[in-house]
């Protein structure tokens, strides 16, 4: 929510109050009944109170209650710098944990499906040995890969044909090779 925003809303909402305020007495001034009397006044004020603020710093009505009609768009101000501050806090530290998520896999064991992936884009062959066992293990028990039976691999098997990178995998790919 930002100041120029509110203060779109709040212009309508003036717009509004005093266009039905002046219709009203333009109905009331039109009726058999006396022309001016307090329900003339009470519409009058209502056409005029939402400008008020711009003129009046502070109204006090009957029964002891105030308004401070600067002083609450002062504290809007203010309550909408600080949700500008608290966002850009907010995007910095997505960003770090973000980096921090991306990074937090091994170099072998990304190096190992974005091997597979690239295979797969390149329609060349990624081939097995058996030491991508717990590397294929990993990626598959976190959802990067999809694959059945990862311990009947035979050495030299292509990975290509067997492994199926699925979105996540892709993405992870894709988001820690532009990084």
């Amino acid at each position: 929510m930002n100041i120029e925003w509110i203060k779109q809303e709040v212009n309508l909402v003036r717009v509004v109050v005093t266009t039905v305020a002046v219709l009203l007495l333009v109905i009331h001034l039109f009726t058999p009944f006396d022309k001016i009397n307090s329900i003339t006044l009470a519409l009058v004020v209502m056409a005029v109170l939402p400008w008020l603020s711009s003129f009046v710093k502070e109204a006090t009505f009957p029964g002891g209650w105030k308004v401070g009609f600067r002083e609450i768009q002062k504290v809007v101000e203010e309550q909408d710098e600080k949700i500008s501050k608290q966002k850009d806090e907010i995007l910095a530290q997505r960003e770090m944990i973000d980096k921090l998520v991306i990074f937090s896999m091994a170099w072998f064991i990304f190096d190992l499906l974005k091997g597979i992936f690239y295979a797969k884009e390149n329609d060349t062959e990624y081939l097995f040995n058996q030491s991508h066992v717990d590397s294929l293990l990993f990626l598959r028990n976190n959802g990067y890969i999809g694959i059945q039976g990862i311990r009947g691999l035979t050495e030299g098997d292509n990975l290509v044909e067997k492994v199926e990178i699925t979105p996540i995998g892709e993405y992870f790919v894709k988001l820690r090779t532009e990084l």
